[in-house]
């Protein structure tokens, strides 16, 4: 039952973290860099659909192209510093990792899109392409690499013996 149980609350948590805590570290992370580079905060949403929106009419190109970037930044930073022996902590760190994966396998694909004219709309990477499309080919290698990385960092977690051990089976 305690196995049950703990189950349970891992799926529950999960959700929690995809669908609550990474958007919201997504969107707080454009907006550290909005207001670092000297963006205007027009309209910041959670909820229903998680999107900041700035006036950068008055900031650089680049300084468009760090806002893109902050959405990546601030979460895989977070699931870098995660690294709890506490299972539920680590776990947490866990779901971060996965879903930074992710956002870094869609980013790539939208790198690989864009060079054949076919962006993603509404995608980070196609809007910070959209500024500096000559970067494509850079976008695309430093996502290759954060994949790598994740992917190794996430295998040397040992997320299926964690979970063994946790649930003592």
């Amino acid at each position: 039952m305690k196995n049950i149980i703990n189950l349970i609350i891992m799926i529950v948590l999960g959700l929690f973290v995809a669908i609550i805590i990474y958007p919201a570290l997504h969107e707080f992370g454009h907006m550290f860099i909005a207001i670092i580079v000297g963006a205007d905060l027009v309209e910041f949403n959670l909820f229903p659909i998680p999107n900041v929106l700035f006036d950068v009419g008055k900031i650089t190109i680049a300084s468009n192209v760090m806002i893109g970037a902050g959405g990546v930044i601030l979460p895989f930073i977070l699931s870098v510093t995660i690294n709890s022996k506490r299972f539920w902590l680590w776990y947490i760190g866990l779901i971060i990792n996965i879903i930074c994966c992710v956002s870094f396998i869609i980013s790539a694909l939208g790198c690989a899109l864009f060079s054949f004219s076919k962006p993603i709309e509404n995608e980070d990477i196609s809007q910070m392409l959209n500024f500096c499309p000559n970067t494509v080919i850079l976008w695309m290698i430093l996502f290759i690499i954060l994949i790598a990385y994740t992917v190794i960092r996430i295998c040397k977690s040992h997320p299926l013996k964690r979970c063994i051990e946790y649930f003592e089976l």
